[in-house]
């Protein structure tokens, strides 16, 4: 069987599939008729086009291997020199320096803030209230 496949480029491609040998003819009926040598997958590997689509295939992964690869090192030298950098920086001693100003909290004046953190919050009573003022704003909106 003769397989013919044909690109848009224009380029065509032939390949003889053969499943089992056809029984050989008396050598005198077909003058000029020979055999392909190898099997039909040896010959299409042979084929120059594909032998480049193949080369370009190896280079394009090898370049994004290699470009990953670079990345990585790249990022792990950057890591490693900041690491080192925080290091000297930790080594050096650094006397404080005095101030002359003393800095005085801001006066909130009339204003009282219950200290955070002072008191359980009780959820439940929080819960509630909001409850209820749902509630009311939903008896205000639907009375109107």
């Amino acid at each position: 069987m003769l397989q013919v496949a044909e690109r848009s480029s224009g380029v065509k491609r032939k390949a003889l599939l053969v499943a089992t040998p056809p029984p050989t003819p008396e050598p005198d009926t077909i003058p000029d008729q020979r055999q392909f040598i190898g099997q039909p997958f040896d010959r299409m590997r042979a084929d120059p086009e594909l032998a480049r689509v193949s080369r370009k295939l190896f280079f394009g992964v090898a370049a994004v291997a290699g470009l990953i690869l670079i990345v990585t090192i790249w990022s792990l030298v950057e890591a490693w020199s900041s690491s080192s950098v925080e290091g000297s920086d930790s080594a050096t001693t650094v006397e404080p320096v005095p101030v002359s100003v003393s800095i005085a909290p801001p006066a909130i004046e009339g204003q009282h803030l219950p200290p955070l953190l002072s008191r359980p919050m009780d959820f439940e009573q929080i819960v509630k209230k909001r409850q209820s003022e749902m509630t009311a704003s939903m008896q205000e909106a639907g009375g109107e």
